[in-house]
């Protein structure tokens, strides 16, 4: 079987790969038919992080449309966007360029482009729920040890002691050392009072 080489089939491709100029209201815009695979990353990168905030870490889908549109522009054509977000979206939806464009370019490459960005914004929001729910595991884990903690140190203790600790706890923001700092001092007033209580009744056995 003979074998086909690259060179070969690279002279095929350059062949396909032409760039298209149509006229757009007195402009000349150039159009690119197919991404390299430099470019298509670019196109994937730009899209999915445009739809997630790196401070806050939220998700923002009504991005995706915009960004791809805008991108179609600038990776596809030869037009230089503006960095105004909103003079962008004016010309993204305020023209008939995008749609122009793809009158151009190869559909089956752009759609598997627009499928490899859903599958990096699901994958993406995967290990956000991942990393939610490990979160929320080592939370509850915190507060059942805290909880075990409390427990051991009320053992034992009776009620009126349990009312002075939740009074010494200041406006009510419980946290672990607040409510071991309670404990200690609910256990100290205690046992001050026992050693009065002893000390008064062994008084009272001598004057008898």
């Amino acid at each position: 079987m003979e074998r086909i080489s690259y060179e070969k089939i690279a002279s095929i491709i350059d062949q396909n790969n032409i760039t298209t100029t149509f006229g757009w209201n007195g402009t000349n815009i150039e159009v690119k038919r197919y991404l390299n695979l430099m470019d298509m990353m670019t196109f994937v990168d730009t899209v999915v992080e445009s739809c997630f905030s790196d401070e806050s870490g939220n998700y923002y889908p009504e991005m995706k449309d915009f960004v791809a549109r805008s991108c179609i522009m600038e990776i596809y054509a030869n037009i230089d966007m503006p960095d105004d977000i909103a003079q962008r979206y004016d010309i993204v939806y305020q023209t008939t360029i995008v749609s122009e464009i793809m009158q151009h370019i190869d559909i089956d490459q752009f759609e598997e482009i627009m499928r490899a960005v859903d599958r990096r914004i699901k994958a993406k929001l995967d290990e956000m729920n991942s990393a939610n729910e490990m979160q929320a595991r080592e939370l509850m884990q915190a507060v059942e040890t805290l909880l075990d903690t409390i427990k051991g140190m009320f053992d034992g203790v009776d009620n009126d002691t349990i009312k002075q600790i939740a009074s010494a706890i200041p406006n009510m923001s419980v946290n672990e050392d607040a409510v071991v700092r309670a404990v200690v001092d609910a256990m100290a007033k205690r046992e001050n009072q026992e050693d009065s209580n002893s000390a008064q009744d062994s008084s009272a056995g001598t004057e008898k």
